[in-house]
């Protein structure tokens, strides 16, 4: 294949990209509340804090909460969440074609996900999609979550690629940052958490599409693209 985009590898966010799994953390969150007698939080309310791990969301949630109870329920929530992995997650409309598409194009393709990895490999198993990559890079195994840069180059080595010849797909602020971090590309879309809670924020510098399946079309038609670190 000739390719005549500005990069050789892709890496792909989880959650808000490539699946909306934030019903799952709804019924986690709200089986925490219950057993506190607490009333339920809405999928609305936990979409507008979600996007800089589970404490800010606590916080975010019960902002009147003491912290020694913030701090139960962050200890809990790990094993909480597990219990309603993948019950109610799913797939964006034509991801999982998207990314099958992607495999026998022969893109080298790495997950990278704020997710710790006790969660996320189970869940892209659920999802029926782990063994569409190379690479799976979360947050414990980088130490770090983004906009931190970490994951990031650690995908880039793993792949053999230069990170500034890799392209990140993903849908928050944190995404944007970490690319531009790392010096890699990047495509933002609009379907996830980040654009519809968070105003995402995209440079000019970068492309803006509507989910996943268009990234990938606009990657399978080889068109050239900007890099973050232009932005």
């Amino acid at each position: 294949m000739t390719r005549q985009a500005s990069f050789d590898a892709l890496c792909i966010d989880l959650d808000g990209t490539l699946a909306d799994t934030l019903q799952d953390m709804v019924a986690a969150v709200n089986s925490l509340l219950a057993d506190e007698g607490l009333p339920e939080v809405s999928y609305a309310q936990v979409l507008a804090g979600v996007g800089n791990g589970t404490r800010a969301l606590l916080e975010f949630l019960q902002p009147k909460a003491p912290l020694e109870q913030i701090d139960r329920w962050q200890r809990a929530y790990p094993d909480r969440y597990r219990l309603f992995l993948g019950r109610h997650s799913q797939l964006y409309a034509g991801a999982l074609p998207a990314l099958r598409a992607l495999r026998a194009a022969g893109w080298p393709l790495a997950c990278t996900t704020n997710k710790p990895s006790s969660h996320a490999l189970p869940l892209l198993t659920q999802l029926a999609v782990a063994d569409c990559f190379d690479v799976l890079v979360c947050a414990d195994q980088a130490g770090a979550r983004k906009p931190d840069p970490a994951m990031l180059l650690k995908a880039a080595y793993a792949l053999g690629v230069a990170p500034e010849r890799m392209c990140l797909i993903g849908d928050s602020d944190n995404d944007i940052g970490a690319a531009r971090a790392a010096g890699c590309s990047m495509i933002a879309v609009r379907c996830g958490y980040g654009g519809f809670a968070n105003q995402l924020q995209v440079p000019d510098s970068l492309l803006l599409a509507d989910d996943f399946a268009q990234a990938t079309a606009w990657i399978l038609e080889s068109m050239t693209l900007p890099t973050s670190s232009a932005s």
